[in-house]
């Protein structure tokens, strides 16, 4: 039998992987007859003088804990939360890729997801459709405002961020540049907004983008989301494709911001309102999209397990590519079907959707041969 190695945390609530815990016990509760088993370790007691790490596995009802030989196949869940943390990480991970273990999720594909300006620039020299970068440098903001007067309003993001946190708008009132964070409004004159932006927003930690040309629904954002998966023959599926939509007035759609998920069908009437378009036509466009962005980051970088692609639904584009994430969860699934009531169709549909993607891992470790 095979063993899946996991690189998570160790959380205490629930014992022993946090939230993240659940995910865990749902891949054995639903691997069916898969010959694979799973054990969890944390990046923080890795030791590279020794053989054997503390590890977790699950037999379906409890936890218990061994120390092992790590598994030559990992698929990592492990954020790091600190530079320290970011350098332990980094130390094992890079050490056992040297010593030729294999990575659900190559590294140099977590790093370019990770770091948004390097994937839009990816995204750019493709030609996959995304939103442009605004030229942002050090002390100089005339392209910055010449985009904010023909676009009304950017984005300042952060380029490592993740969870919707640390996005700010950029906009002009009257003969101020008006900058909104998550806490506070600032009111710059154009002629401070260099120095306010250097301080505020480095462009080495920031990147800035035009705000799309898309529609609210209920006066709320919204973004697709569209999980990427290989059963480790090199065979990627778009395997589920959800809907996240954020709090009224706010200008993110992450669940861990406030924001929920809808089933992509809740959305047919506004599809067709705003777009002339079905969802299924919706659906179609970003499966196609979320496919040809696959084969070009598998030829790059290797192939990969899973990864999530985040888009727009734009007026003038039709589907565009926001942002990557190498470490998709599988909550919006269970919070989607929750919405309808036990037994029907788009119930059922959501919660088997759950299922599919939870296994997906598992099926990769079992057919990949490496």
């Amino acid at each position: 039998m095979k063993t899946l190695g996991i690189i998570a945390r160790h959380l205490d609530s629930p014992a022993p992987f946090g939230t993240l815990t659940y995910y865990l016990e749902d891949m054995i509760r639903m691997k069916g007859d898969l010959k694979v088993s799973i054990a969890v370790f944390s990046p923080l007691d890795w030791d590279p003088q020794r053989s054997l790490i503390r590890s977790h596995t699950f037999d379906g009802n409890q936890w218990h804990e061994h120390e092992i030989a790590i598994p030559q196949l990992l698929y990592t869940r492990f954020t790091p939360r600190s530079s320290a943390e970011w350098d332990q990480y980094n130390d094992m991970v890079n050490t056992l890729e040297r010593q030729g273990y294999h990575f659900c999720v190559p590294l140099a594909l977590e790093a370019l997801l990770r770091d948004k300006q390097q994937f839009q620039h990816f995204l750019e020299t493709h030609q996959l459709p995304a939103i442009p970068l605004i030229d942002y440098r050090p002390g100089e903001t005339e392209e910055v405002l010449k985009a904010v007067q023909q676009f009304q309003t950017l984005y300042i993001k952060p380029r490592a961020g993740s969870g919707g946190k640390g996005i700010s708008l950029l906009s002009l009132a009257e003969a101020h540049v008006l900058i909104k964070t998550e806490e506070i409004h600032y009111e710059v004159s154009p002629g401070e907004l260099a120095n306010f932006l250097s301080q505020h927003f480095p462009p080495d930690q920031y990147l800035l983008q035009p705000k799309a040309r898309t529609r609210h629904y209920h006066d709320a954002c919204y973004d697709i989301r569209a999980m990427i998966q290989n059963d480790g023959r090199d065979a990627y599926e778009v395997s589920a494709i959800s809907v996240r939509v954020g709090q009224a007035g706010h200008w993110v759609s992450n669940l861990n911001s406030g924001g929920d998920g809808l089933a992509i069908e809740a959305l047919e009437l506004h599809f067709q309102e705003h777009f002339g378009k079905t969802a299924a036509e919706i659906a179609e466009e970003v499966t196609v999209l979320s496919r040809r962005c696959a084969d070009l980051l598998s030829k790059q970088y290797g192939d990969f397990a899973e990864i999530a692609l985040d888009m727009l639904y734009t007026e003038d584009l039709g589907a565009i590519i926001l942002e990557g994430n190498s470490k998709p969860s599988r909550w919006v699934f269970n919070r989607i079907a929750g919405q309808y009531p036990v037994g029907s169709q788009l119930h059922e549909r959501y919660k088997s959707l759950r299922k599919k993607t939870v296994v997906y891992p598992l099926r990769y470790a079992v057919n990949k041969v490496f």
